[in-house]
C-alpha cells in the first residue's frame, strides 16, 4: 500500500521464484486494506512508510485476524520493518516465582 509502480513491481521480482510467498491483492487506501484481507486471506501487508514507523491507523492493521504481518518499506526502498504480533502461550507448571520468572524470560527472549 502506497508503494510507487517501481518498488512494486521491483518487490514482486524478488519473490517471483518462491513458492511460498504469492500477491494476491493491491490496495491504494488504507480503508481498503481489510476488507482485501478478509477476501484473500492474506497474513502480510506491504506499506511504504515516510518515517520509519506505522501510523496509528497503520498499526490497527496488527489486530486484523488472522494474525497480520506488516512490512513496512522505506527510504526509497533501501530499508524496513516486519511488525507482528504473536499470541503465545507457555505452560507454567508448579507456580512459583522461579518457574513465572523462568516463563517470562524464555519469552522475551529473541
Amino acid at each position: 500500500m502506497g508503494l510507487p509502480r517501481m518498488l512494486r513491481d521491483l518487490v514482486k521480482a524478488l519473490f517471483a521464484d518462491r513458492h511460498e510467498v504469492e500477491f494476491v491483492a493491491e490496495v491504494d487506501r488504507l480503508d481498503d486494506v481489510l476488507p482485501a484481507l478478509a477476501e484473500t486471506e492474506a497474513n502480510v501487508v506491504l506499506v511504504a512508510v515516510r518515517e520509519g514507523t506505522l501510523t496509528l491507523a497503520q498499526s490497527r492493521l496488527l489486530d486484523a485476524p488472522p494474525h497480520v504481518r506488516v512490512l513496512t518499506i522505506r527510504d526509497e526502498g533501501r530499508t524496513g520493518d516486519l511488525y507482528r504480533i504473536d499470541a503465545v502461550r507457555a505452560s507454567v507448571e508448579e507456580l512459583s516465582a522461579e518457574t513465572l520468572l523462568g516463563a517470562i524470560g524464555a519469552e522475551a527472549a529473541p
